[in-house]
């Protein structure tokens, strides 16, 4: 969630970046955003989105980031595709998303995306390459986390079936 702008980088009006303001409830929630997002800043990958700057204004109620722009994301490409995609292509973006996620899951603490759909990947170099945003929703996981699921450590990945999940909660 959040309020996106376009900028362009003064003196140099080609290098285009976003900024991103997250709206914070409490400040507490601001504070823990913004030293998540400085966390990230550290992430270098080539199909991870690269934080840039990250701002925490005085009156803790948002959290800016800034990060390069992308014109296209891969929602767009498939709703706006008519025809075949060649399997090459696919299976190429397939493996770019799945060398984020590797480098993700693998960083100390592993860091779980969340929020991974087509809107979320974006495209660059005429589309032939892709990269991972929108970490905002990322969580990282500690490996001194208590929480329980279905007998398996916090951190643990249990394939569930749509049918099989349990009722009444919120899962991850």
């Amino acid at each position: 969630p959040g309020v996106v702008w376009l900028c362009a980088t003064p003196g140099n009006p080609n290098a285009e970046h976003v900024i991103k303001k997250v709206q914070c409830a409490t400040p507490d929630e601001a504070k823990a955003r913004y030293q998540q997002a400085v966390r990230l800043m550290g992430l270098t990958h080539t199909h991870v989105v690269k934080y840039t700057a990250v701002q925490l204004p005085p009156t803790f109620d948002y959290v800016s980031v800034v990060m390069p722009f992308y014109s296209e994301d891969l929602g767009q490409r498939v709703r706006a595709f008519h025809g075949t995609m060649g399997e090459d292509w696919i299976c190429s973006v397939t493996l770019q998303m799945l060398n984020a996620l590797e480098f993700l899951h693998g960083h100390e603490p592993p860091i779980l995306h969340c929020d991974i759909k087509p809107d979320n990947i974006m495209l660059f170099n005429n589309g032939s390459q892709v990269v991972l945003m929108d970490l905002d929703a990322s969580h990282e996981m500690h490996a001194e986390a208590e929480l329980r699921q279905g007998g398996e450590a916090a951190g643990h990945l249990r394939v569930v079936r749509a049918g099989d999940a349990p009722r009444g909660g919120r899962h991850r």
